[in-house]
């Protein structure tokens, strides 16, 4: 009986072929990752390590498979499956999407739509492993927010150059259940708090403007004590009239803005109590700005500017240090054709205190670097190598350790190695 439902499952998947578009492919990256770490026995030195992990960081490697269908580009999915070393999970994509008329696309799922509208600043070591001012929040949707959520997007598309989405994010249903009575799911909250909406306008031979608005789904005090949801308001300016030339620059912008008074009341943060602040990044201007030139066919430069507005300086909250610090994030790199199939890279970064933890105090800033070549063996197939350094904790491995009840920051190195595949 089963062989007789397995056959009739293939032969049913066969069939549904000829009137579809239906794929199989892989993607996968294992990185071999050498470097110094803390001691786990918490002793007064780092060790060198190795271990499997991930550009990204996490456990590794990744090997993926990746599922798609299309009929008559009306009706669609795409859906990963992947193992992180010995973790099997769904891929960053599993959805259905639905486009009856070409101004009009529906998908459902998770991390649904991608990200069209995303500003990113991509460049350098980040597919071989992120440190420093590579880590963290610093280069995927650094001029414009995401649009991907895990539950629905909408898309219309009214006149050519026109586009507007609206992400709804909402919870998927557990054990049979609807979620009904959970905040996350009430149609009110994922409307008004936990959504996200962006319109862009591409002017032929110019550039393209964004505009859009992401609910946090956090409640933040204002500076009149009143509670209000935190969201942010992004805008940008995409140049495309100058050839060979990307420049991208971007504003953030709460709807609840960060404020402290004489007594130490914060305000404008996710959380607040008392006089401390919070560092989740919801409650202050920033300013991005991206810069890519190929100088040649073989030669790009890439430059990278970012600054927080209106910070505190949390190293010692005093009246005078309540706010009005600035927070900077400076970073560049060039990527080299050496060959038609080998590439060099290197980048470095530094980002002050106040930019990367809110405080001016020894140990808080962040300086890195990154070099490294890889081999392109085609479709998506390739080979890395390359070298890493990071100040303060924020390399391939944490190196802080206590000596003598003394904080000590050893210099963070690492060495990837890396495979990337892609069938």
């Amino acid at each position: 009986m089963k062989k007789l439902v397995a056959t009739a499952a293939v032969a049913a998947m066969l069939g549904s072929a000829a009137f579809a578009d239906v794929s199989v492919g892989a993607w996968g990256k294992a990185v071999v990752g050498i470097g110094n770490a803390k001691n786990p026995a918490g002793t007064d030195t780092t060790d060198a390590v190795i271990t499997n992990t991930q550009a990204w960081g996490g456990n590794g490697p990744r090997t993926g498979l990746t599922f798609s269908g299309d009929h008559d580009g009306v009706i669609g999915f795409s859906a990963q499956a992947f193992w992180n070393g010995d973790q099997f999970g769904i891929g960053d994509v599993a959805t259905v999407w639905y486009q009856p008329i070409e101004q009009l696309k529906v998908w459902v799922g998770r991390d649904n739509c991608g990200n069209p509208l995303r500003g990113d600043a991509c460049y350098g070591t980040w597919d071989m492993f992120r440190v420093g001012t590579m880590a963290g929040a610093y280069h995927e949707g650094w001029t414009f927010q995401g649009q991907a959520c895990h539950g629905a997007a909408i898309g219309v598309f009214p006149i050519e150059g026109l586009s507007f989405y609206a992400s709804l994010n909402y919870p998927y249903a557990t054990d049979g259940q609807a979620n009904a009575y959970t905040d996350d799911a009430n149609l009110a909250n994922v409307l008004g708090r936990k959504s996200s909406y962006a319109l862009a306008y591409d002017i032929e031979g110019v550039g393209t403007i964004k505009a859009g608005v992401e609910e946090k789904g956090k409640v933040a005090q204002n500076k009149d004590g009143e509670k209000k949801d935190q969201n942010i308001i992004s805008a940008s300016f995409e140049l495309k009239a100058v050839e060979n030339l990307t420049f991208n620059i971007g504003a953030f912008i709460p709807t609840v803005q960060y404020s402290c008074s004489d007594e130490g009341e914060v305000t404008g943060s996710a959380s607040f109590d008392g006089t401390t602040i919070n560092a989740e990044d919801y409650a202050f201007n920033k300013i991005n700005t991206y810069v890519k030139y190929g100088v040649s066919d073989a030669l790009n430069v890439h430059a990278q500017f970012g600054v927080k507005l209106n910070c505190p300086d949390k190293k010692e909250l005093k009246k005078e240090n309540k706010d009005g610090k600035l927070g900077f994030l400076v970073a560049g790199g060039v990527d080299y054709k050496i060959m038609d199939d080998l590439t060099l890279y290197a980048n470095a970064g530094y980002a002050n205190g106040i930019y990367a933890k809110l405080s001016s105090a020894e140990h808080s800033d962040i300086l890195d670097f990154g070099i490294g070549v890889t081999k392109d063996y085609g479709e998506g197939c390739s080979v890395s190598a390359g070298f890493v350094g990071a100040t303060n904790g924020k390399g391939m491995y944490d190196t802080t350790y206590t000596d003598n009840d003394e904080t000590k920051y050893p210099f963070s190195w690492g060495i990837p190695l890396v495979i990337t595949y892609s069938f």
